[in-house]
């Protein structure tokens, strides 16, 4: 048998094993080239645009550093007029505090506090067991107890406090304007006004909040408490003026000091007549 490779079969060998290592390099190393290059397009693609953005966010870096500094001054101004806390004791000397500084034309009979309102809460860090709720534009609803459970950045309360009063015209817009004019955030969220037409006062109820924000980087200030007067018959007003003894027919006060001198006369007639 004549084994023997004609130069036609041997260019034939020669094409067929070109065939097949190209066929072999192509699954191998041109293939995978391929899809890799094909992934790094698509990936360089997608990252482009961001580039793009970090890039743009780059140049306006000092910008950016400049806004920062800013807004954390304005954050340092708007917490400055809240306290860290509010006490009852605060609540108590906001309402004497008003009664002092118009004696002859506002009085106040009673002072109610009520339990604490969360009114607004930032930077929620744990909702820990806390329950929130959620609107459609986006802003959440947290009970006053909800809000005790989580942590947050800051934490807005209100101290609801309302005052039944008796004034002057006059003490009415004195009284109005001392709340108003007051450094530490509060606000009035209800009056109830009437014209008493005995006394020509007015006669009514206020109701307002103090507010504080928990997670302020300050010390709590107690309020300055001055000594109690001692031996003063009449722990409401002591001048003798319209005013006064409208206010204490008002506040249901009879003439206490009527009534002693009466005592005391006849604490004397009896010790005459012994």
């Amino acid at each position: 048998m004549d084994m023997t490779i004609t130069k036609g079969q041997r260019d034939l060998l020669i094409g067929l094993l070109g065939v097949l290592i190209a066929v072999v390099v192509w699954f191998t190393v041109a293939s995978p080239t391929k899809e890799k290059t094909d992934a790094l397009i698509n990936e360089n693609n997608t990252l482009k645009p961001k580039v793009e953005e970090y890039e743009l966010r780059d140049a306006r870096l000092d910008e950016y550093k400049l806004g920062i500094v800013q807004n954390d001054a304005e954050i340092e101004t708007i917490t400055a007029r809240f306290p860290s806390m509010v006490e009852v004791e605060d609540e108590v000397m906001f309402w004497a505090n008003i009664d002092n500084a118009y004696p002859f034309q506002l009085a106040f009979k009673d002072l109610e506090m009520e339990e604490r309102d969360a009114v607004a809460i930032a930077g929620i860090e744990d909702t820990g067991e806390a329950t929130i709720a959620y609107e459609e534009d986006g802003s959440a609803t947290i009970s006053d107890t909800d809000a005790e459970q989580l942590s947050a950045q800051y934490k807005l309360y209100g101290a609801p406090m309302a005052m039944n009063f008796i004034c002057t015209y006059d003490g009415m817009k004195d009284m109005f304007e001392y709340i108003t004019s007051q450094y530490n955030r509060n606000s009035i969220n209800a009056v109830e006004i009437a014209y008493d037409e005995e006394t020509g006062l007015l006669t009514g109820a206020i109701g307002m909040e103090l507010y504080y924000i928990e997670g302020l980087d300050k010390e709590y200030n107690p309020p300055f408490i001055p000594s109690i007067p001692k031996g003063q018959s009449d722990v409401f007003h002591t001048a003798s003026s319209d005013f006064d003894e409208a206010a204490r027919a008002l506040l249901g006060l009879e003439n206490s000091e009527a009534n002693g001198e009466e005592n005391g006369e006849e604490n004397g007639e009896d010790s005459e007549e012994e």
